[in-house]
């Protein structure tokens, strides 16, 4: 089953990343939403109090929250619902992942000051923000033919007490988050 799963999330990637070719500077949020649905079965969180769904926070204007709401339609993580929303920094304890838009990765160190000590997964749309607290980052690689890549940075995991599946952490960049 993880095998599929997988696979499905390879060649979804590969597709995404040939039609960013076409359109070098454009962000395929098709692409990055289903990183986003693939990490709530590539990732562990511990038990988090009074939860019966898992919560996608999505920071900014971003236009993955459209391409969410379709690809998670009625689908789980685990046995509970996913739900999606769009936030403000003040409600970024009430999520298990967020996503920071690239319009606000300014405030990247304040969701990841809200969220020390919670098992939040912190995805950020822009390169680099693993060293502010960032867990995940989702990127166009310019220098490799504008593929999208993910970096993980495994010390943010670790403290955030998230367990990432080897098959994820297979596919992406290592970042050291100091």
């Amino acid at each position: 089953m993880i095998k599929r799963y997988l696979f499905s999330l390879i060649a979804t990637i590969f597709i995404g990343s040939m039609s960013n070719s076409a359109n070098a500077q454009e962000f395929n949020y098709k692409v990055n939403a289903m990183y986003i649905y693939y990490f709530t079965k590539y990732i562990d969180w511990p038990d988090y109090p009074g939860s019966d769904y898992l919560t996608i926070g999505i920071l900014g204007d971003s236009p993955v929250t459209d391409q969410l709401k379709i690809i998670i339609a009625g689908k789980k993580a685990g046995n509970v619902p996913i739900i999606i929303r769009k936030i403000e920094i003040s409600e970024v304890k009430e999520c298990q992942i967020i996503v920071v838009s690239k319009s606000e990765s300014l405030v990247m160190r304040q969701v990841q000051e809200a969220t020390r000590n919670l098992p939040v997964l912190i995805v950020a749309e822009k390169q680099g923000l693993i060293k502010k607290g960032a867990t995940i980052c989702i990127y166009i690689d310019d220098e490799d033919n504008f593929k999208t890549k993910i970096e993980i940075g495994k010390e943010n995991m670790n403290s955030k007490k998230l367990k990432v599946a080897n098959e994820l952490l297979a596919m992406a960049e290592l970042v050291e988050s100091r």
